[in-house]
């Protein structure tokens, strides 16, 4: 059952009640706001902070009619194809400045064309997310020292991109970097930290 139909259900469940027991009109709009808040605030929580990753696999399994959704889900068991197709969706459906220029660059860096995914994400070069992009455009095309200057805002960008830097150099303080960098995120970032990097260990050589 869909949370709209959940919700439309519990309100005519709310609105007999409040016939039956004569309740204030005041008291059901209450209620019903508070349950939608309580899901908003269900939502939020995963999305941007939780840290358990089958809970944030299971909001993504539930939501994957969302294109967004349904392209980390590709990330994590998909194929490049499907990686590509989810992508494509997503450039068709949201047309923001920010999401053509973010997912233009995931779409080249499927194919490793990191000169490509540098031009993609120019538009939003200037903006927090442009910028950790850039940096990690560097690390993964081994350009480490125009990597490590640039200034992120987030810790786990940071260890991010110093982990991908110790994966290229065979550092032996990778697999700890790539813990940190999966640890310091929250929500779905950790989700997609976490099969980014399996991602690159099973990335063929050039």
């Amino acid at each position: 059952m869909s949370y709209t139909i959940f919700l439309l259900l519990f309100a005519i469940v709310l609105g007999i009640l409040g016939g039956i027991f004569n309740l204030p009109f005041w008291l059901i709009i209450v209620a019903i706001l508070g349950l939608s808040l309580i899901r908003i605030g269900y939502i939020f929580y995963i999305v941007r902070l939780s840290q358990n990753i089958e809970t944030i696999h299971k909001f993504l399994e539930k939501n994957k009619a969302q294109p967004v959704y349904r392209h980390l889900l590709t990330v994590s068991s998909g194929s490049m194809l499907e990686q590509r197709k989810a992508i494509d969706t997503i450039l068709e459906k949201n047309k923001s400045k920010v999401m053509q220029a973010t997912y233009k660059m995931n779409r080249a860096l499927l194919v490793k064309d990191y000169t490509l995914a540098m031009q993609e994400i120019q538009p939003i070069a200037e903006k927090p997310l442009g910028q950790y992009c850039i940096a990690m455009i560097y690390a993964l095309q081994g350009e480490h020292q125009q990597a490590a200057q640039i200034a992120l805002q987030q810790p786990w960008q940071h260890a991010t991109v110093e982990a991908i830097i110790a994966y290229n150099e065979k550092s032996p303080q990778y697999e700890e970097k790539k813990q940190q960098a999966i640890k310091l995120a929250r929500g779905i970032q950790r989700y997609m930290n976490l099969y980014f990097f399996k991602d690159l260990e099973n990335m063929p050589s050039d």
